[in-house]
């Protein structure tokens, strides 16, 4: 029988798959929570400044092909005590897309110049959103943390096994 790779190297990469894990879950994790609380987040309003769909070609390095990716560039000010305050956090969980039209649909809820009503971290103005609440793409982060940090801690017995063989 064939043994495949290095059960050696894979010792020490498969901890690599964990602290990333780890890092992206704490992230996630964040990401949600700011989701779940942002129902409950004050009021104001504000404008539109720039609403677009971003083309990006991405270079796929495994291969001499490319990917296209899309997303909804959406800035709006508001202003609080005097202060501007800019995000461009249309929700928690936004991320590209390969699909333009998703991207589009969202720039045509939000053209430019229009007013909007904006949530706001009362304890971080810097944090805000037009679309409060938990949506399936607010799990993302925290479901490759969690995915990396599994294939970290299997792979990683997995080789230790292979060693003690």
């Amino acid at each position: 029988m064939r043994r495949r790779g290095n059960p050696l190297l894979g010792l020490l990469i498969m901890p690599l798959f964990l602290i990333a894990g780890i890092f992206l879950a704490r992230h996630g994790s964040k990401v949600l929570d700011n989701a779940k609380q942002s129902i409950a987040w004050p009021t104001t309003q504000g404008v539109i400044v720039n609403s677009e769909v971003v083309r990006e070609r991405n270079r796929n390095s495994s291969s001499s092909g490319s990917s296209v990716t899309y997303t909804a560039d959406v800035m709006f000010e508001f202003q609080l005590d005097g202060q501007t305050y800019s995000s461009n956090n249309v929700s928690f969980g936004q991320y590209s897309s390969s699909s333009a039209s998703d991207a589009r649909k969202i720039v045509r809820a939000y053209p430019a110049n229009s007013r909007v009503t904006v949530y706001y971290n009362p304890d971080n103005p810097d944090e805000s959103v037009l679309e409060p609440g938990v949506s399936a793409g607010s799990y993302m982060i925290l479901g490759m943390g969690i995915l990396f940090s599994a294939i970290g801690v299997l792979g990683f017995f997995g080789c230790l096994i292979a060693v003690l063989r």
